[in-house]
């Protein structure tokens, strides 16, 4: 077990289960023990693992809501979790959820946390770099008509403009239902 040699846990997960099922409820959890347990009645349900882990919830424990916000459209869940392991609880210096659509087009919220590197692993976060070292030739015709043909096969192959055709119809027609969403998604 990695934590065993006191290598620290960030887990993010998609995990399509609540943490606790209770109308939406999330209140924070974390393991009362300092030490990670190990349970022979492994069910793999999320809670279980949070508990045998001692693994933090940090959106909920900065968060500590009565009514933590959904992260998932469909079904109005929160199945979208920053998982820590809990001796950087005190590193986590900012976290959320953002609105649905914010950065990305989806039926999931995006969360996040900030960590202050150095208190958590005793070194900064190497920059990004810009553009122009990325080593992105878009000035180059060549690489522009290599991507914009790649592009126009991964169209066709996914048939991507007859699908826009047929929402496009749905959307004039006001027939649009969760189905419909559900492509346009």
């Amino acid at each position: 077990m990695l934590q065993q040699h006191n290598t620290q846990i960030i887990l993010c997960l998609d995990n399509n289960e609540e943490l606790r099922k209770n109308l939406g409820q999330q209140t924070p959890l974390t393991n009362a023990a300092p030490k990670p347990t190990v349970s022979k009645k492994k069910d793999g349900m999320l809670e279980l693992l949070i508990l045998s882990t001692g693994l933090v919830d940090t959106l909920s424990f900065q968060h500590p809501s009565p009514s933590y916000p959904s992260t998932y459209i469909q079904r109005r869940k929160c199945l979208n979790y920053i998982l820590v392991s809990s001796s950087l609880c005190s590193t986590i210096q900012r976290s959320g959820v953002l609105p649905y659509n914010s950065l990305f087009l989806g039926d999931h919220r995006p969360c996040y946390i900030g960590i202050d590197t150095v208190q958590a692993f005793q070194s900064t976060t190497t920059p990004l770099a810009p553009p122009c070292q990325r080593q992105l030739q878009l000035a180059d015709p060549r690489v522009v008509n290599r991507y914009i043909d790649a592009l126009h096969v991964h169209l066709d192959q996914h048939k991507i403009l007859q699908k826009i055709e047929h929402l496009k119809e749905h959307a004039k027609q006001s027939t649009w239902s969760e189905t419909i969403t559900h492509q346009y998604e």
